[in-house]
């Protein structure tokens, strides 16, 4: 997973602050998505070959029912949380920013996925999430917890997938990566956590998609 973090910087950064030296180092030829999925595959069969299965990680089937009651009433409860902290945010804002809705908007439009191509659209909802869960719940997680214990496991693993996504203010993401840890300590299996994920990120996108078009 290090040398995964390494790879990330060496080929996806920007290198406008990297020194001299370093910026020299050929560019890979190489999309975000496919070396993605190629270092989880790879990591993946590394796993299964250690340990004969992936069921350690949360690949299971059993429980598919509760899985998806679960994922329901979560999704519910996630969308009520949202709202009420956006409100709440607003409200602060009211009281100590000197234009609260241009301040709001700037965070909102900071926070939205607004390229709604197909093949992105696909990333974005669908692939992603799948390999994210499997690195920060299932390949992360899961040793943290067995060293550390639960509430340590569920808050590294949050502050971590939020410092990931490189944005100034990672909020979205921290609450987002408690809630999908919650979820998959809940079910012990990666298939509540993902659907969230995809929920959450096909959420931002649509939003995405009607902000461009009528607030912007």
């Amino acid at each position: 997973m290090l040398l995964w973090v390494l790879f990330q910087l060496w080929a996806f950064s920007d290198r406008a602050d990297w020194p001299l030296w370093l910026k020299s180092l050929p560019v890979l030829e190489i999309s975000h998505a496919t070396s993605f999925t190629v270092a989880t595959i790879a990591l993946l069969v590394l796993f299964a070959v250690r340990c004969r299965s992936l069921v350690p990680l949360g690949f299971r089937t059993e429980g598919l029912g509760a899985d998806l009651r679960w994922f329901a009433l979560a999704a519910l409860a996630m969308a009520g949380i949202y709202l009420a902290l956006a409100g709440l945010a607003y409200l602060g804002l009211l009281l100590f920013a000197e234009d609260p809705w241009a301040v709001f908007r700037r965070h909102m439009h900071q926070s939205f996925f607004k390229d709604d191509s197909v093949p992105e659209l696909l990333r974005v909802i669908i692939l992603y999430p799948m390999l994210e869960e499997i690195w920060y719940r299932g390949l992360l997680y899961t040793p943290l917890r067995a060293n550390r214990g639960r509430v340590v496991a569920i808050l590294a693993t949050a502050v971590i997938f939020a410092l990931a996504h490189g944005t100034a203010w990672p909020v979205n993401q921290f609450l987002g990566g408690l809630v999908f840890a919650v979820a998959y300590e809940a079910r012990r299996g990666l298939i509540a956590p993902t659907l969230l994920h995809m929920a959450g990120n096909g959420a931002l996108a649509a939003l995405g998609w009607a902000w461009m078009r009528w607030m912007a």
